[in-house]
């Protein structure tokens, strides 16, 4: 008991340091108001918290999306028809008019994803042909 005592005295005497105390105290910003807590100019909240996701402009799903469909629209084989991204992960279907048959299928499956790699390397790109 006596070695629990002091292991939790210890952790609340270590917990309380000097530089906890700065932290705490409120400062005026340039306009004025109280501030609690400090940002540094010039960074954004996920360059602080490395457990926050990255939501700066490194990657744009929107842009990244419209890529795909490029891409896909340029072979002149397919159409681009859905485009899904969650987090590294992207899911593409496309359609072709032609009649495939198994082995075709996966065959244009793989150029549209060697394609697609190719373009957007970021991602590991899920590719689905269907025929219309």
């Amino acid at each position: 008991m006596r070695k629990l005592s002091l292991l939790v005295f210890l952790f609340v005497l270590t917990a309380c340091d000097g530089a906890l105390q700065d932290e705490l105290v409120e400062d005026k910003n340039p306009t004025g108001t109280n501030v609690t807590n400090r940002e540094l100019p010039g960074r954004t909240m996920s360059d602080q918290n490395p457990n926050l996701i990255n939501t700066g402009s490194e990657r744009n799903q929107n842009t990244d999306t419209e890529h795909a469909k490029k891409v896909i629209s340029d072979t002149g084989e397919f159409k681009p028809d859905s485009v899904w991204i969650n987090g590294n992960d992207m899911w593409v279907t496309a359609h072709t008019d032609k009649d495939l048959t198994a082995k075709e299928k996966l065959a244009a499956q793989a150029r549209l994803h060697k394609l697609l790699i190719g373009a957007l390397p970021s991602y590991d790109i899920e590719v689905k042909v269907n025929e219309d």
